[in-house]
């Protein structure tokens, strides 16, 4: 137990927010268009929580290592980061 607050944020185009294409597939290159956006997101988010602290550790898996090597990256204060099993998406996806 730590007294750390934690948040969870899924990409604004996962889920059921994703765009879809009429055989219900993920648009070409989605995840390549998609880490510009996620980054800023995350760098925003932290933004608006910076009264709370800054962000000191991510953890993500699947799609959170994709996005989340550059969220990292672009979060100087992180001092730590858990990946865990980031798939690498097949054809145009």
């Amino acid at each position: 137990m730590t007294n750390f607050p934690d948040l969870i944020r899924s990409q604004s185009d996962h889920g059921e927010r994703r765009p879809l294409l009429t055989d219900g597939a993920l648009p070409a290159e989605w995840h390549s268009n998609a880490i510009g956006p996620m980054v800023s997101d995350w760098v925003e988010t932290a933004r608006a929580l910076s009264w709370i602290g800054p962000p000191v550790a991510y953890v993500g898996f699947s799609m959170g290592v994709i996005f989340g090597v550059p969220t990292v990256v672009s979060l100087a204060s992180i001092r730590a980061a858990v990946f865990v099993v980031g798939g690498i998406p097949a054809g145009g996806e």
